[in-house]
C-alpha cells in the first residue's frame, strides 16, 4: 500500500441509516449464531463487529478508508441515555438494597470528585476562561 488512503465519507443521514441497518443485521446475526446468544452479545455489537471487519477488509485490500459523519451522534447518545431510566420501577430499585445504595453513593461521590479535579486542572494550568466554572452564570 503506497500513499495516503482514499477517504470515502458517508454523510450524516446515510450514516444513521447504515446504523439502523447494522442493528437489523446484528439482530439476525445474533438470532442465528448460537455463541452470540449464549454469551448475550448485544445485537448492535455483533452487527458492528461484522461492519468493522468489512471496513477493515476494504481498507486492507483497496486502501480506502470509510469515514462516517457523526453529526447526529451526540443527539442520539443524549436521547439513549435519557431514556434508559424510563423503564425502571422504584420497586426494582428497592430490591437492589444496600449494594445499590452504595453504588449510587460512590457514583455521586466520584462525579463530584471528577468535577473538582477538572476545575483544579483548569486553574492550575491557567486554561482559557471559557473552561472555567462560573457559579454566577445560569445553566
Amino acid at each position: 500500500m503506497e500513499g495516503a488512503p482514499e477517504v470515502f465519507v458517508i454523510e450524516d443521514f446515510a450514516a444513521v441509516t447504515v446504523g439502523l441497518l447494522v442493528y437489523i443485521i446484528g439482530v439476525n446475526l445474533t438470532a442465528r449464531v448460537r455463541v452470540l446468544r449464549d454469551f448475550n452479545i448485544p445485537e448492535p455489537v455483533s452487527g458492528g463487529l461484522l461492519v468493522a471487519l468489512i471496513t477493515m477488509i476494504i481498507f486492507s485490500v483497496w486502501n480506502v478508508e470509510i469515514a462516517f459523519d457523526l453529526a447526529s451522534r451526540d443527539y442520539f447518545l443524549v436521547l439513549f441515555f435519557s431514556t434508559i431510566g424510563l423503564n425502571a420501577r422504584l420497586a426494582d430499585l428497592a430490591k437492589g438494597g444496600r449494594p445499590l445504595a452504595l453504588l449510587l453513593g460512590l457514583t455521586i461521590g466520584f462525579i463530584f470528585i471528577q468535577n473538582v479535579v477538572g476545575q483544579l486542572g483548569v486553574y492550575l494550568f491557567d486554561l482559557p476562561g471559557r473552561y472555567r466554572c462560573s457559579l454566577d452564570r445560569p445553566l
